[in-house]
């Protein structure tokens, strides 16, 4: 399924979704908030409601140049995350996992940001995963 044809929550933050055959991943996103994922391994696993916990996310972003410092535009990037600390984080009693990459794309001037980075519990500041 695509990313447009992916189903989207209503304005209450409410999204129905047909129960496939498991094991079933669903990865949940929204603008500024860190990604976040939940799986589905037998037909026992599925609840009749589940509501996601999403964290606030934070911002980084840069360039895209050639060798000669022109920018590069509609490059898509994917930024993900390899911390060991984010990658077993779950909060306790948790069936929900972060979700360590994130997308964007470059724009006409080559910038390209993202507002869903997963912020790096090892490491405080705006940027949290990486740094330029």
């Amino acid at each position: 399924m695509s990313a447009a044809d992916a189903p989207q929550t209503d304005s209450d933050g409410r999204c129905s979704l047909p129960v496939p055959a498991p094991p079933t991943n669903v990865l949940v996103r929204a603008a500024t908030y860190g990604p976040r994922r939940l799986s589905f391994a037998t037909p026992e696993d599925y609840p009749e409601e589940y509501t996601f916990k999403l964290e606030k996310g934070s911002f980084i972003g840069g360039f895209v140049r050639d060798e000669t410092g022109k920018p590069i535009a509609d490059v898509k990037l994917a930024v993900t995350s390899t911390n060991s600390v984010l990658q077993s984080a779950g909060r306790p009693g948790d069936r929900e996992s972060p979700d360590p990459s994130v997308h964007a794309r470059s724009d006409a001037s080559g910038r390209w940001t993202a507002d869903e980075v997963l912020p790096n519990p090892e490491r405080p500041g705006p940027f949290g995963l990486c740094h330029a």
